[in-house]
């Protein structure tokens, strides 16, 4: 049974500027996180983890970081462990400044980029974009 948890594309990467941001000489305004993210140049990271050389999925089950609670008790169940009541939270050292992440795309286009990266994964991640 092989499973994996994935996050929304567009909150990734809010956390991996914010993430880096230090490292990178990047201030936490709006602005800037809206510039690195028109500027962004990558393929999907999440691809190799759910899809072979072939393009077929490799997972049994994917489960989404929103519904972390509700996902880890259907793997528990179907490998048949114990589940936690619930995940405890630790919370992230590189929030501070940060916006929710829906805020930095509100362009359209900005959206359409990250549709355009992440096409193959948003079709089995089931986000709506």
């Amino acid at each position: 049974f092989k499973f994996s948890f994935f996050r929304d594309p567009r909150s990734m990467l809010i956390s991996m500027y914010f993430f880096n941001r230090h490292k990178w000489h990047l201030p936490p305004n709006k602005e800037a996180v809206i510039e690195w993210l028109n500027s962004f140049r990558s393929e999907d990271v999440y691809s190799p983890y759910i899809f072979d050389e072939k393009g077929n999925v490799v997972l049994d089950f994917i489960g989404r970081l929103e519904y972390l609670d509700e996902d880890l008790k259907k793997v528990c169940r179907r490998i048949k462990i114990p589940s936690p009541e619930k995940i405890a939270h630790i919370g992230s050292q590189n929030v501070k400044g940060r916006l929710p992440y829906r805020e930095y795309y509100e362009s359209p286009v900005l959206t359409k980029k990250i549709k355009d990266i992440f096409w193959k994964s948003l079709r089995v991640l089931n986000y709506d974009l």
